[in-house]
């Protein structure tokens, strides 16, 4: 084989495995079924989220007014976000761009559990100055869990998958602090 053959088929062989190394392998995931499985189990947390909405707006719709009522429906919040904070974590996305939304949903929630505690925190000290500040975490908390839905939604579009309906948004009368169900 002459020498130019030898290099022609180098350059060709390590094209060829370039080319091929660039495919995703069947072992590896692809961000489209990635999606769909985590569009599914986004799905399963839906009611924590409702959950926790529909606490947050029975103490928003009193005003944060009465002390023991925010007390009295968001305390058992702190530790069913703390649960559920540990059951993202759990959660392991198997692409770059799913786990990157997945820690922006993480960090929503976070920072609801903070804002939750705080809240709390403040009506038991009767500081309402704290207490105005965390109802302002409480909605920087939800608009980034929404935002992180849109980012999903928008990942999931470009890949080609319809963007699920929206979700079911809390009840338009809450429950009262006595009828809120905590699992």
């Amino acid at each position: 084989m002459s020498p130019l053959c030898k290099k022609l088929g180098f350059v060709m062989a390590a094209w060829c495995g370039l080319a091929l190394s660039a495919c995703p392998s069947s072992r590896e995931p692809s961000v489209h079924d990635d999606i769909k499985q985590y569009l599914e189990k986004k799905h399963d947390w839906l009611p924590t989220e409702n959950q926790v909405n529909a606490a947050i707006e029975i103490v928003r719709r009193d005003h944060f007014v009465h002390d023991d009522l925010t007390v009295n429906v968001l305390t058992p919040f702190i530790g069913l976000s703390q649960d559920y904070i540990r059951e993202l974590e759990a959660y392991q996305p198997r692409t770059p761009p799913v786990s990157t939304i997945h820690q922006q949903y993480i960090e929503g929630w976070r920072a609801y559990q903070f804002a939750i505690a705080a809240a709390v925190d403040a009506a038991e000290r009767q500081d309402y100055g704290q207490l105005s500040s965390a109802n302002a975490d409480l909605f920087r908390a939800q608009q980034l869990v929404m935002n992180t839905s849109a980012n999903l939604n928008h990942l999931a579009e470009r890949t080609g998958i319809s963007p699920p309906d929206p979700p079911e948004q809390a009840q338009d009368t809450p429950p009262t602090a006595g009828e809120v169900v905590i699992k």
